[in-house]
């Protein structure tokens, strides 16, 4: 399927749909057009939450400009869905430090998913020393991280942090 769709989104850009293209200018005018590698951060390891969850948040009408980081982020994190591939440590270690670098930019709607990216790459990161080194991670903390995660994948500025998936999958497999 995502073969397909990643098929239909080239043909959409060939033919000037700017589906994905708007990405990029979208972050950086939240930013204000400072450089915005740390929102990038933020925004590949989210999802923008469904039609009902945002209509339930705020009153949609079609006068309201689409224009917070929720209506930059994608529906799918597509980092996220391929970060197997890639080197888990350093993308971890990137999480963890990224709120630090955002806390210049000053967006105050973003703070504490910022923060909760952050505390997901430190778990996502304790996870994998525990994997590496071949000892067995104590079972409360297992559990405590676990019970973590589920906060930490609640809904906040009306999206969710896709990279849950991942450090989930690391917990799993202590």
């Amino acid at each position: 399927m995502y073969a397909r769709m990643e098929t239909v989104s080239r043909d959409l850009e060939w033919v000037g749909v700017r589906h994905r293209a708007n990405y990029g200018p979208m972050l950086d005018r939240i930013t204000g057009g400072e450089p915005s590698d740390p929102l990038r951060v933020l925004a590949e390891a989210c999802e923008s939450l469904g039609i009902t969850v945002r209509r339930d948040a705020r009153r949609y009408t079609s006068l309201v400009d689409l224009n917070r980081f929720v209506d930059a982020v994608r529906p799918e994190s597509e980092f996220v869905r391929h970060l197997e591939r890639a080197d888990l440590r350093a993308t971890l270690q990137l999480w963890a430090d990224n709120d630090r670098r955002m806390q210049h930019l000053g967006i105050a709607e973003l703070q504490t998913l910022s923060r909760n990216l952050s505390t997901l790459g430190k778990i996502g990161l304790e996870a994998l020393d525990y994997l590496e080194s071949g000892k067995p991670a104590p079972q409360t903390w297992v559990l405590e991280k676990k019970k973590l995660l589920e906060q930490l994948e609640q809904p906040t500025a009306e999206v969710k942090l896709a990279a849950v998936r991942t450090v989930r999958s690391l917990l799993g497999s202590l």
